[in-house]
């Protein structure tokens, strides 16, 4: 999976006016999620992320502790998984994803799904930061809104201006 083809997030003007987190899975392909849905997104990442790396982390052990083959150890974690509780659905978004455990170095990994195909794979930190940036966007959504009506109303910006310079506030955001 390219950049050109990975997961953006942003916060971004709806058709209404308001702001909302934006998940852009390609130039023609977007969400959006209010609050409530980015929890629940958030918690489906987490989940995603949480039950790939215990899955490795089984695999390891039982390696070490037991000397199972891969074979072996992929009927183990099929047995393990019987006893998760189910994911929550994610048929809501157009974008999935699957946790696995590399059969070449053992390492979890999640392959991102969008529209039902599978388009790559990205390492668990990789997706964790995805998340984080839904929680940015989230968190951002109403400061955007407050700057672009103070643009509009105190600077007298057009609104497409305004939107503008809302869009291309990122470049001015400073992280530690």
């Amino acid at each position: 999976m390219n950049e050109s083809e990975g997961l953006w997030v942003c916060s971004d003007i709806a058709p209404d006016g308001t702001y909302v987190v934006t998940v852009n899975l390609d130039d023609d392909l977007a969400f959006t999620l209010d609050e409530t849905d980015t929890f629940r997104y958030i918690r489906y990442i987490w989940d995603v992320v949480a039950r790939a790396e215990h899955d490795a982390a089984v695999v390891a052990q039982l390696k070490d502790l037991v000397g199972l083959e891969l074979d072996e150890l992929a009927m183990a974690l099929k047995d393990i998984r019987t006893e998760h509780r189910p994911l929550p659905i994610a048929s809501e978004w157009p974008v999935s994803f699957v946790g696995m455990v590399s059969h070449r170095d053992l390492i979890p990994r999640v392959t991102i799904h969008m529209k039902g195909k599978p388009v790559g794979q990205v390492d668990t930190a990789d997706l964790i930061g995805h998340a984080v940036g839904v929680m940015d966007a989230l968190a951002t959504v109403d400061l955007d809104a407050g700057y672009y009506t103070w643009l509009v109303t105190e600077c007298g910006l057009p609104e497409h201006s305004a939107r503008g310079a809302v869009g291309a506030l990122y470049r001015y955001r400073h992280r530690t």
